[in-house]
């Protein structure tokens, strides 16, 4: 029995083991897997040994560097250790779905966006004069016989897509679900960061050719908020284009 030296696949000494002499061939020894006839080598403290073919190299330990924990995007999400990243607590429907934290749920793009989008009153005002029907909702008010909503019309300084009050307005209106989407301006289209082109991810207000090509060359995402990684991408850019991006 001889004492040999155990390293790793790129050569680093990770201790010693023992070879025993074949049963059969005398003076022939049985080395195990990873072992090298060669003396043990003096590692002082903070060092290593790498066996380099023919000699000892003396390193020093490679420095760990500290993991940073990401913020928590969303209440309820579990951290992951594997991934450095946070899980959200039950698994995602689809692609076109995002994680609604006041309500702890997966919901689609457009029923995300109808449920968080409000807007104030002069922006609503202005919407709908953009689209050609402020002058019908307005002598709607006017000449109509429904004093709550002349009251909704004249005082309300938000108009929430989802508000009971504001849907009541709407549909006195004859508004249809799709003309309601265009006056909060809900998007319908959303392209997935993982296979979209760069073209289409600059359709995205806020995402030049710098950032669709970080995008693109960073694949695979697994979060929206991962991509605070690239250069030039804040959380407030992030929580934009959420109405337009998916995973």
């Amino acid at each position: 029995m001889k004492k040999v030296c155990q390293i790793d696949e790129e050569g680093y000494f990770v201790g010693t083991s023992f070879a025993e002499e074949s049963p059969l061939e005398p003076g022939v020894y049985l080395y195990p897997s990873g072992s090298i006839d060669i003396s043990e080598p003096v590692v002082p403290e903070g060092k290593r040994a790498k066996w380099d073919g023919s000699n000892w190299i003396i390193e020093d330990l490679p420095v760990k560097s500290e993991i940073v924990i990401p913020n928590k995007p969303h209440d309820g999400w579990v951290y992951n250790e594997k991934t450095n990243e946070w899980d959200p607590p039950v698994p995602k429907p689809g692609i076109n779905y995002i994680w609604n934290g006041d309500v702890q749920e997966w919901q689609s793009f457009i029923e995300y966006q109808r449920n968080t989008t409000g807007l104030p009153s002069a922006e609503f005002k202005w919407s709908l004069l953009n689209l050609g029907l402020y002058d019908q909702v307005k002598e709607f008010v006017e000449n109509g016989d429904n004093e709550y909503i002349r009251i909704l019309w004249e005082n309300s300084g938000l108009f929430p897509r989802t508000d009971s009050n504001v849907i009541y307005f709407m549909e006195s209106l004859n508004f249809s679900v799709d003309t309601m989407d265009k006056i909060f301006n809900i998007e319908t289209d959303f392209f997935d960061i993982n296979s979209a082109s760069s073209e289409d991810l600059q359709k995205v207000n806020g995402i030049g050719e710098y950032i669709a090509n970080e995008i693109i060359s960073g694949r695979p995402w697994k979060n929206l908020e991962n991509l605070s990684r690239i250069k030039g991408v804040s959380d407030n850019m992030i929580i934009e284009w959420k109405i337009k991006l998916a995973v």
